[in-house]
């Protein structure tokens, strides 16, 4: 399971860091929708162009609520120790939320249908 993590969060850096805009990042406390979060939208948006993102993305949606949670708690307190950047933080956080998360594997469902 740490090496998926680990594999996923190479994938994740590379196309986030890519698609991250200059713009100060929006703490996801602040917002008021997931839309918001610009982290989160580029994370979307690069599963959908990258095939190996999407697919990490969308085992990590897959799963059941708690283990989904479990997953994602233990992805984001790895970022943190690592200091990565908190766009790619934040899109982590909002997949926390079961909406948000139901939101996510549509627009991936979606990806896959065009």
């Amino acid at each position: 399971m740490r090496i998926a993590i680990v594999g996923f969060i190479v994938v994740l850096i590379a196309g986030i860091i890519y698609a991250i805009t200059r713009k100060r990042p929006i703490a996801v406390q602040e917002v008021k929708t997931f839309a918001e979060v610009d982290g989160f939208v580029n994370m979307l948006r690069g599963a959908c162009e990258d095939m190996e993102m999407h697919q990490t993305l969308e085992k990590i949606l897959t799963q059941p609520d708690t283990e989904r949670k479990q997953l994602l708690h233990a992805l984001i307190n790895d970022l943190r120790v690592k200091n990565a950047p908190r766009e790619l933080i934040d899109a982590f956080v909002c997949l926390l939320d079961d909406e948000a998360a139901e939101k996510a594997y549509t627009v991936l469902y979606k990806c896959e249908r065009r």
